[in-house]
């Protein structure tokens, strides 16, 4: 719309100039309008057609770019849409952190039970933080075993121990199947149930229980520490 505008009012500015011109003319040297005349007439046809041409090569080339480059071209500036704002760096630092899993030993929902009770091979305990006393040692790198029970036995393996301090003391004084039964390789156990599976030990050893913890990973809950009562030398005393 705008171009034609403009070719309008250069074909009228022009016809207006010409027309001034050929007044001036006639009135210096009379008879000569006719030719100045033709003459000018020839010369707007020669533009109006320059001008025709000009304006079919405008649409062919904007008729050939997509719609969506062609709607952006003539849309004012003014009028563009505005930019999204940048998202705030917090929200973005927060959504791309990782969120880390929650720890056993956070966890409030747990079953106790004890060894013997978690030999039995039972599916009611699945997906369940099951929490038991045990014997572990360090078997293998990241390969921790641990034997719960009496009248009949559970074995349980991790791959994964959680606090590190008590992975420490695991791998660092239960190293052998001959510490495992000593006082500091007894430890609480807390792990999350998945599933059993039967094992045939063969011979006298009859059959076991081995329980699959989910993901393998297991936590050790430390004991708390029992407060024994002190006496004094002065209360001693005063006894005697």
């Amino acid at each position: 719309m705008l171009f034609y505008l403009c070719v309008g009012l250069l074909i009228g500015a022009f016809i207006r100039h010409m027309l001034k011109k050929m007044v001036a003319r006639e009135v210096a040297n009379p008879g000569a309008l006719a030719k100045e005349h033709a003459a000018a007439f020839k010369r707007l046809i020669v533009c109006m057609s320059a001008l025709v041409f000009i304006g079919i090569l405008i649409a062919l080339f904007v008729r050939g770019l997509p719609s969506e480059t062609r709607d952006d071209a003539f849309i004012p500036a003014a009028q563009a849409e505005p930019k999204a704002a940048p998202e705030d760096n917090a929200n973005l630092t927060e959504s791309t952190e990782p969120q880390k899993k929650p720890s056993l030993l956070q966890s409030r929902d747990v079953v106790r039970l004890a060894g013997n009770d978690l030999a039995v091979q039972t599916h009611k305990w699945d997906g369940k933080i099951i929490e038991t006393k045990a014997h572990c040692f360090y078997a293998d790198i990241n390969e921790y075993r641990c034997m719960a029970g009496t009248l009949a036995t559970a074995r349980i393996d991790f791959s994964s121990i959680e606090p590190d301090d008590a992975l420490a003391n695991i791998e660092r004084n239960c190293d052998t199947i001959e510490k495992m039964g000593g006082k500091k390789c007894f430890v609480t156990i807390r792990f999350t149930y998945e599933s059993f599976k039967e094992i045939d030990m063969g011979g006298l050893y009859g059959k076991m229980t081995m329980i699959l913890a989910k993901n393998a990973e297991g936590a050790i809950v430390r004991e708390p520490a029992v407060k024994g009562r002190s006496v004094s030398s002065g209360s001693r005393a005063g006894s005697r």
